[in-house]
Parts: structure tokens; C-alpha cells; sequence
């Protein structure tokens, strides 16, 4: 057992994102898109059966208690794709080629099931636009 754990220890740890896809954002992206000080979270990575994507959720309030929550994509090769604007929550998590948002009738996933980002989705009864502004 204990030549198991160590073992295990030697394994190369996936790390899911990196911080390059923030200062992408930030430096980078669409400008006012991606305020410096609003709350950035690098999901798992996405893959399907033709392609991998990074995505990071972009969670802000402005100084007028405006809330903003965007969803950017990359692909594998941290290039920035796009983002989805205007989502009614932030991500609960990655199953394979899904992103998992709270539970709804109305639409709670977003279906990465091509070498691109799904042009629109639905998303708790909204309909939302990939927005590939740069």
C-alpha cells in the first residue's frame, strides 16, 4: 500500500486552466468586457469528439450595483473565441461536452458538440447570443 501511494504522488496532477486565460481577458478581450476586479473562475476543460475548450465565467457589480455575468471561450490553444453575455447564473460545473448551470425547465446546459461554441443557447427561458467581438 504504501508503494501505491507513493506512486501516486508521482503522477502528473492535471490543472484545470491556467491564469493566462485571465490576463487574456483583462489585457486583451473586448474592451470594458472583462472589468479587472470582477470575479474570474477558470472552469474544466471542455472536450468533445473534435475539439477542447477552456472557459472562464466572469462574475462583476459596477459601482452602480449593475450586475454583469459573461462566459468566455477559448480554445485549447488559450486563443480567445468569444463570450456569451447576459447569463442568468454562473456555471455549476463540466460534464465532458456540457456546461452544467443551476437546474431549470426553461434550459441549464451549454452542448459544445462541434469544433466551435454553440452560436445561441438556452439558458433559464433566454436565448443568448456567442458574441465574437474582440
Amino acid at each position: 500500500m504504501k508503494a501505491l501511494l507513493f506512486t501516486l504522488f508521482l503522477v502528473p496532477i492535471t490543472v484545470y486552466g491556467n491564469d493566462d486565460l485571465v490576463a487574456i481577458l483583462i489585457n486583451e478581450g473586448p474592451s470594458e468586457y472583462f472589468p479587472e476586479n470582477a470575479d474570474f473562475e477558470i472552469l474544466p476543460e471542455i472536450c468533445n469528439s473534435s475539439a477542447c475548450f477552456w472557459a472562464v465565467s466572469v462574475d462583476h457589480v459596477s459601482k452602480t450595483s449593475k450586475g454583469m455575468r459573461r462566459l468566455a471561450i477559448f480554445d485549447e490553444s488559450n486563443n480567445y473565441l468569444g463570450c456569451y453575455s447576459g447569463l442568468p447564473d454562473v456555471p455549476r460545473g463540466v460534464e465532458g461536452e456540457k456546461i452544467i448551470f443551476p437546474e431549470s425547465k426553461y434550459g441549464s446546459e451549454i452542448v459544445f458538440s462541434t469544433d466551435f461554441p454553440p452560436g445561441q443557447i438556452w439558458l433559464d427561458g433566454e436565448v443568448i447570443h456567442f458574441d465574437q467581438s474582440k
